[in-house]
């Protein structure tokens, strides 16, 4: 699955998780990827499946939701101007401060298990992780990751 362009930001400034899910949600929807309904469904699954994750030495979430709202399969991705907290995915109580975002909008479980797994790989190579920190145009993110 590419990356399009039309569904990737850098350095962005955000105050709160809702705030970045809500905002990449809608470039889905806006694209026709989603149903308007992905954007609540996804805010609500964080709430009650958190996604972030420890990784070193930049957090990143990957927030997401049933395929029920997924028209056509495609990942939004973005980096932060400054990280925000994200509950840890192996611990609700836990908060990570995320920098980087990878949301899928997956319309098959199977494909939502094969492309975590293939995001998981890159995402325990923390030389990967620092420059999807740093990334801040679409050639250099399609190198970092070819899922």
């Amino acid at each position: 699955m590419k990356i399009e362009e039309s569904l990737v930001l850098f350095n962005v400034d955000v105050r709160s998780k809702e705030e970045i899910i809500e905002t990449l949600a809608f470039k889905l929807f806006q694209n026709g990827f989603v149903t308007i309904d992905y954007i609540k469904d996804t805010i609500k699954r964080e709430q009650l499946y958190p996604t972030g994750l420890p990784t070193k030495p930049y957090g990143i979430a990957v927030p997401h939701t049933g395929s029920e709202t997924v028209i056509n399969s495609k990942i939004a991705f973005a980096n932060l101007k400054t990280p925000i907290p994200f509950k840890s995915m192996s611990n609700a109580n836990e908060e990570i401060p995320v920098k980087i975002i990878f949301m899928l909008a997956l319309n098959s479980s199977k494909g939502q298990i094969e492309t975590i797994q293939k995001l998981m790989v890159l995402f325990r190579n923390e030389k990967i992780v620092e420059e999807l920190g740093k990334v801040r145009n679409i050639n250099d993110l399609k190198k970092l990751i070819k899922i």
